[in-house]
């Protein structure tokens, strides 16, 4: 979520600043810089309220629960896929069933861990699935978040427009 990631942004400069005195203008100045990017991003996100607000969806990483929520989508069902869970034959005709059930057309995934599922319920189901970065790994230059979270704002447009 951007804007719980602001918030946090701002709680961490307002402690530093608290606990080091002399670097507070810095943390402060810092802070507002990064915020700005962050506001910026916020607003191309609302931006896809438009495409995605009251769509159900179903999500393949939990992660993904707050940006559904920034988006108003309704989720259906939510599985957290990983490297440790084997994914069964019963969960698969879970997802179709909600799918059916529901009118579910998009499936936000992690391409390292939800490829798997996410090709057998498209083999079955016509829904998209948007490969979306969790943004727990990799590179951490300083704007990795924003670049990363405008990434994921990019294919959530792009699946939504068609």
């Amino acid at each position: 979520s951007i804007d719980f990631y602001r918030k946090q942004v701002a709680t961490i400069a307002n402690k530093l600043a608290e606990t080091d005195k002399n670097n507070r203008e810095s943390f402060l100045a810092n802070a507002g810089n990064y915020d700005r990017k962050l506001e910026a991003l916020q607003v191309e996100q609302e931006r896809l309220l438009t495409l995605t607000e009251g769509t159900e969806a179903i999500l393949f990483h939990c992660a993904y629960d707050f940006v559904a929520e920034d988006l108003g989508l309704h989720v259906e069902l939510c599985m957290d896929l990983d490297e440790e869970r084997q994914v069964s034959a019963g969960e698969v005709a879970e997802v179709l069933e909600v799918i059916k059930e529901h009118g579910v057309k998009y499936i936000f995934a992690e391409a390292l861990y939800g490829t798997s599922m996410s090709e057998m319920v498209q083999k079955e189901a016509d829904v998209s699935v948007i490969y979306l970065d969790p943004l727990n790994r990799g590179e951490y230059d300083k704007d990795s978040y924003v670049d990363g979270m405008r990434n994921n704002l990019k294919l959530i447009e792009e699946a939504f427009a068609y």
